[in-house]
């Protein structure tokens, strides 16, 4: 992640596609911590990342409105939105099962 961070500093690049680069790696990552453990600060986390995407989404689009591949990342976008949602809307279900496992094992 340091690699990207440094290239979208060090490049004449648009911030805000950096800043999409650097989400597309935190995302993921913080979503499978969300789910594996069903902690607060995991789910915290990646609600903040949301946030963070859908600023970044909204300058993209302001910035360019009618680029046909842009589109598709917001559409994708919109996708990843959702799956955030579920997982924090499920927060307490991911606890009992991290509870369970912890039982179990």
């Amino acid at each position: 992640m340091t690699s990207i961070l440094s290239a979208c500093t060090s490049m004449a690049t648009d911030k805000s596609l950096c800043e999409l680069k650097v989400l597309s790696l935190l995302i993921p990552r913080q979503s499978e911590e969300a789910v594996q453990s069903g902690y607060m600060e995991s789910i915290r986390a990646l609600k903040q990342s949301q946030e963070k995407l859908n600023q970044t989404m909204a300058l993209v689009q302001k910035n360019e409105p009618h680029d046909s591949v842009l589109a598709n990342l917001l559409k994708d976008g919109q996708m990843i939105n959702k799956n955030i949602d579920i997982i924090a809307n499920n927060q307490r279900h991911l606890n009992s099962l991290y509870d369970y496992k912890l039982v179990v094992f």
